[in-house]
């Protein structure tokens, strides 16, 4: 299928959308919990507020699919969330007590999840049959995020850590602007979209699916939250804490760069098995860490971890959605993903002050271990009971050249 001079513009505009937002989110989401240890939170009161924040998250990345596809108002909708995350992160800057603290967290996520959700869902309508190109446009956020967070950790030694509550709204607010360019989405009409949704999750590839995602999200983001207060902990800076990330963020590039030949070539399943034991492995390493230049070193797993799980999951959810849905089905994957956080985060929080890092992220290890083995169970049990086509669903977006 080739592409309209109509579709190149707009997949512009998206690319371009990605980068700033995530080139925004790079001033500040791998140092706010630093400002929340600056102001006194223990580690226990820090997984609260990442447990309470996916929640929100859950909620806000489910109602915008849904009101995007029944709506096609997708371009407000971002606007709107937009004003609204502008305004919980100026809130919380603000406040000191901790009860409004958990509440401007929460709404910050509660605004924030949607308008990545969105832009992901786009993004798939746009390119159509070619959803499998999906990563080469996602490497703009990519790009956009290091371009931010490899000087943000060494110029907020020097200003302080509140910097990031002024960059980011500025960040956000170019962001809004730029939004005005984005497409609207074809509208379809359904005449119920939890119709739609039961059927969906009544699959039992998307029931094995989920389950094993919340298991390894469970795991990797709650100790994920405190990789910024361990560089900490072992006497790095917020150089090194920008450094960590910026790695991380860099070893993304070439994969999803040649995103859509490599899940042509092995397929989701395998791309999941490769990333639960690619995290199991970097959970594990963590754990051995003292030293805390190695930080960015095991952040390179990013190639082997986190990027073969966004475009296997993204693609999965994707195809398994009516055409109708396909915002709900990425807004119900955000949502496991957010529900899982948030058991994750405040169990973390309560390991790092019990037994500290290498305590939190061997435990952790052991987690994403389970939902490697989850994911493995899941494929032998419905190969053995379910139809040869429930089989290819799984597959299906990789293999149709094939």
């Amino acid at each position: 299928m080739q592409t309209t001079a109509h579709q190149s513009h707009n997949l512009r505009v998206i690319s371009i959308l990605y980068f700033i937002i995530w080139g925004a989110i790079g001033l500040f989401l791998p140092f706010v919990s630093l400002h929340y240890r600056a102001i006194g939170l223990s580690g226990t009161q820090i997984g609260l507020i990442n447990t309470i924040s996916p929640l929100m998250g859950a909620a806000g990345s489910t109602l915008g699919g849904i009101l995007s596809d029944r709506t096609g108002r997708t371009r407000l909708l971002i606007a709107g969330a937009t004003l609204g995350l502008i305004a919980s992160v100026l809130a919380l800057s603000a406040v000191r007590v901790y009860g409004f603290i958990l509440v401007c967290a929460g709404l910050l996520t509660f605004f924030q999840t949607p308008i990545l959700t969105l832009l992901d869902s786009t993004t798939l309508r746009t390119l159509g049959p070619r959803a499998g190109e999906y990563g080469r446009f996602r490497m703009w956020g990519t790009v956009g995020f290091v371009a931010t967070n490899a000087l943000a950790g060494f110029m907020l030694e020097r200003t302080g850590i509140r910097a990031i509550f002024i960059a980011y709204p500025l960040g956000l607010t170019v962001f809004l602007a730029a939004s005005r360019l984005l497409p609207e989405q074809a509208l379809y009409i359904f005449t119920s979209p939890f119709k739609g949704i039961g059927q969906m999750v009544k699959r039992a590839s998307w029931v094995f699916f989920a389950l094993s995602i919340f298991i390894l999200w469970f795991a990797t983001t709650g100790s994920g939250g405190f990789l910024s207060l361990t560089i900490k902990e072992y006497h790095g800076g917020e150089g090194l804490v920008g450094l960590a990330f910026t790695v991380a963020a860099i070893a993304e590039i070439p994969f999803f760069f040649f995103s859509a030949l490599i899940l042509e070539r092995f397929g989701a399943a395998r791309l999941m098995v490769l990333s639960f034991a690619g995290y199991a492995l970097r959970l594990f390493l963590l754990s051995l860490v003292r030293n805390p230049v190695w930080f960015p070193v095991i952040g390179l797993m990013q190639s082997i971890t986190f990027c073969p799980f966004l475009v296997a999951s993204v693609a999965y959810a994707n195809d398994q959605a009516p055409p109708g849905l396909k915002a709900t089905s990425q807004g119900l994957l955000s949502a496991v993903t957010s529900m899982a956080s948030m058991a994750g985060s405040f169990t973390a929080g309560r390991l790092f002050d019990s037994a500290g890092p290498a305590g939190l992220y061997r435990s952790m290890a052991w987690v994403a271990a389970l939902a490697l083995a989850v994911f493995a169970m899941s494929r032998i049990f419905i190969r053995k009971t379910s139809q040869e086509g429930v089989i290819n669903e799984f597959e299906q977006p990789t293999r149709e050249s094939t």
